[in-house]
């Protein structure tokens, strides 16, 4: 059987690397919240996921359902995901997402509401541009960029746990992507 290599021309590289490393596969439920054009849910789904997208545009929403009738999609933005049904998910993914968030506290709050909606055991994916390795940056058009702390925030109060370093890499010293993966201690609620 060949490899179809156009589930990976614009999936995102590192949540390529966690379908790769098997974390991420068949049968997982998957919540991609702001999933914007559907760039990573061919990967998804190519690696057997039931898909549930969120986007906050309609045109997105409807071209997703045109283009991918295999998975879900609904019209909807963190911090309000009532428009999900499912109430939790084998993975969250927040890619390059909560970067937008206007101020620390809207950025705590988009990744509560993906949070929630993470089952124990969950793995928690997100790639935001944040303030590690380049404290200063004021990259225009992002809102409020994260920092050491508010990850270990995130991690305290829903039971996460690193299973990858916090990785950052620095982007022509106009700001940095960081990718945090995480996942929930058991019967964590």
């Amino acid at each position: 059987m060949g490899i179809d290599w156009d589930v990976f021309r614009q999936a995102d590289i590192y949540l390529i690397d966690q379908v790769l490393r098997g974390r991420i596969g068949a049968g997982q439920r998957v919540l991609d919240c702001g999933c914007g054009g559907g760039r990573n849910i061919p990967l998804l789904l190519a690696a057997g996921c039931r898909v549930t997208g969120v986007d906050p545009e309609a045109g997105s929403i409807t071209e997703l359902r045109r283009r991918f009738p295999a998975a879900a999609f609904h019209r909807g933005a963190c911090p309000d995901l009532s428009a999900i049904e499912d109430q939790h998910f084998d993975v969250v993914v927040l890619n390059a997402v909560v970067h937008f968030a206007p101020d620390r506290a809207a950025w705590r709050d988009w990744c509560d509401s993906a949070c929630q909606r993470l089952a124990p055991e969950g793995l928690f994916f997100v790639r935001c541009s944040s303030r590690l390795a380049l404290p200063d940056a004021r990259p225009p058009g992002f809102g409020y960029l994260a920092d050491a702390a508010d990850f270990a925030a995130i991690e305290a109060r829903w039971s996460l746990t690193r299973i990858d370093p916090l990785k950052t890499v620095l982007v022509e010293e106009l700001r940095t992507m960081s990718t945090w993966v995480t996942r929930r201690t058991e019967g964590a609620d």
